[in-house]
Formats: structure tokens, sequence, C-alpha cells
């Protein structure tokens, strides 16, 4: 899956890669391939939001959700929330996606909290509250032992809340 998505990444063919997700889960839908084939889901989720394909993204992290949720130990059940929340927020159902969310981050992992935050604010950030989305990073900003990546990703999150937040007004000075 890693060699298809980078390769991808390096053609930019999201189609050719939505598609071979799908082969591939197709053939994971077998006893003893739950791990894979959750991993698989939300790997087609990922893609299909790139794609903007909101309702296939819904679909795909659905899947995951109830997979993942059926695993012990996953740390990727909190993306999988995450993806669901971009998709509902996409398709303008707000609460629904605030809930997933608010799922999401009871249900980050350790390993992955910083990254679950800055997701989530991004979310919230170009759908909903700019004021929440900020409140999450900081929110993470508090976090302790964070690594470098992890405060990466945290500057990114804030570059683009602050980009967003100029957007907005450029547009209402016009």
């Amino acid at each position: 899956t890693f060699a298809l998505l980078h390769r991808t990444s390096i053609d930019g063919d999201l189609r050719e890669a939505r598609d071979r997700l799908v082969a591939l889960a197709n053939r994971q839908r077998e006893p003893g391939q739950a791990r894979y084939l959750a991993i698989t889901m939300l790997n087609l989720a990922n893609c299909l939001r790139a794609m903007a394909d909101a309702p296939g993204a819904l679909e795909a992290a659905t899947d995951a959700v109830a997979l993942l949720g059926q695993l012990a130990g996953v740390y990727e059940l909190s993306s999988a929330y995450v993806v669901r929340a971009w998709a509902l927020a996409h398709l303008g159902r707000l609460p629904d996606a605030r809930a997933n969310i608010d799922l999401a981050l009871r249900h980050k992992n350790p390993s992955a909290e910083i990254e679950v935050y800055a997701e989530a604010a991004d979310v919230l950030g170009m759908y909903a509250d700019a004021l929440d989305a900020a409140r999450l990073v900081g929110e993470a900003r508090q976090i302790r032992g964070a690594h470098k990546a992890d405060i990466d990703i945290l500057a990114v999150a804030e570059a683009q809340l602050a980009e967003r937040a100029l957007a907005g007004q450029l547009l209402e000075a016009e």
C-alpha cells in the first residue's frame, strides 16, 4: 500500500490509487484480514478526501471506524474519525462533524495525539469555527514530550489557521 501511495503522490493519479485500494480491500474481505482491511479502508478514505469525494470518504471512513473499533490497541481509529469529520463537514453536517472530532480526541493514542489535534483543528478551521480550531492547537501545545515533528505539525496547523483568517479578512474588505 505504501509503495502504491508513494508512486501515486509522485505521478499524481489519485483515481488509480483509489481503484487499487478498492481492489486491495476486496481481496482483504476474508477471515483473518480485518486489520489489513481496516487500514486499507482508512487509506481509501484519505485518498477520497484528497479527491474531494465526501460521500465516498464518509463511507470508507465509516467502514474503517467499524473495523478498527473491533480491534484492540489501534491508534488509527482517531484518524478514521477525523476523516469522517471532514466528510461530514464538507457535506454541511457540522454537528455530526463536531461529534466525530470529539470521538477522535477521545480515542487518540499518545503516539499520535498532536497529529489528531492538528487534523481536527484543520477540519474546524476549514468548515466551522476558527476559534475552536485555535483552541485545539493551543491544547496540543500543552502536551508534554512533543517531538520536533509534532512541533512542526502544530506550526503548519497554526499557519493554516492564520492564512484562513487573513483570507477571511481580505474577503470582508472587498
